[in-house]
Order: structure tokens, then C-alpha cells, then sequence
């Protein structure tokens, strides 16, 4: 009995269009995208290998990540600078937190290989300055996927809107 109640709440609950939060994630992206290449300028090179992961998890998420051939849009990645400095100060004058400022320059071009789109975004994140210095790095490659998922956001809503 206790099976069948909870199948026909199961079926009430779903049949009545009601979705849980978080199932599905593809809300907004309407068009395909490859990511044709990405460029790092900036002075470490592991920021290209975390861009690459962000990007692809981003699109994979919206279910917009295709091949060259089914997509709508090829997309060019160039990462300007990345840049960090002391936000906040101990009464030693020792940083306690710091700020991460990314620069991504995003081109899209068509299947004609027309430019559609072309603009730099910049954003920041905080991020704890820890007495371990692979504490520090974890806190700063954290706050530079944050900020690479920040500016991916802004493109899918300026782009797609």
C-alpha cells in the first residue's frame, strides 16, 4: 500500500508539470556552440587548461556543446590577463584576502565564418589568503573558475537575449 500511495504521489506531483529545482538546467541557451580555440595570455599556464574544463561544463550543462559540424556557432576564446591584488589587510600589512580580476575576450563566428559577435568581459572574485601556500592555490584557481563561470554567464545572457 505504502508503494502504491507513493507511486501516485510521484505520478501527482510530475503529471501536474511541477519540476524539482536543479533537475534540469538548460534554461536559455538556444543555439549550439563548438569551441573552436582558446588562446592563454595570461602568465600562468595551467589558466588555459581551467578555462578549457569551465567552458566545456558550462555549455555541457545548457546541452549546447556540439561538434564543429551540428553546431550553430564556433566560439574563440582569449583569455587577456588575469591579475590579482590585496583586498584586505592584517594590522601586519599581510594580505588576508585578495581580489582576482579575469579578462576574456569572446569571439563568435558563424558556420560561414562571419564575426557575430565580439566583446572583452571582466569580472573578479575574492579569494582567502591562507597560511599554506597550496591552501592559497586551491582558494586561487577556485576563484578564477568562479570567475570563468561569471563571465559565461554574462556572455549567455548578452548574446542570447
Amino acid at each position: 500500500m505504502k508503494k502504491l500511495t507513493l507511486l501516485a504521489a510521484i505520478l501527482l506531483i510530475f503529471g501536474c508539470g511541477y519540476k524539482i529545482a536543479g533537475l534540469s538546467n538548460t534554461d536559455g541557451l538556444n543555439y549550439k556552440y563548438y569551441i573552436a580555440s582558446i588562446v592563454n595570455n595570461a602568465d600562468e599556464a595551467n589558466f588555459r587548461s581551467m578555462l578549457d574544463r569551465q567552458a566545456t561544463m558550462f555549455f555541457t550543462r545548457y546541452d549546447s556543446l556540439a561538434q564543429k559540424k551540428e553546431s550553430d556557432y564556433r566560439l574563440h576564446f582569449r583569455l587577456e590577463s588575469v591579475t590579482t591584488s590585496a583586498s584586505i589587510n592584517s594590522r601586519t600589512n599581510q594580505a588576508v584576502r585578495s581580489d582576482l580580476t579575469a579578462r576574456l575576450n569572446i569571439l563568435v563566428l558563424d558556420n560561414n565564418s562571419n564575426n557575430v559577435f565580439n566583446k572583452t568581459f571582466a569580472r573578479a572574485n575574492s579569494f582567502t589568503i591562507e597560511n599554506n601556500i597550496s591552501e592559497n592555490r586551491r582558494n586561487r584557481d577556485e576563484a578564477f573558475r568562479k570567475t570563468i563561470s561569471d563571465i559565461l554567464l554574462d556572455f549567455k545572457n548578452e548574446f542570447e537575449k
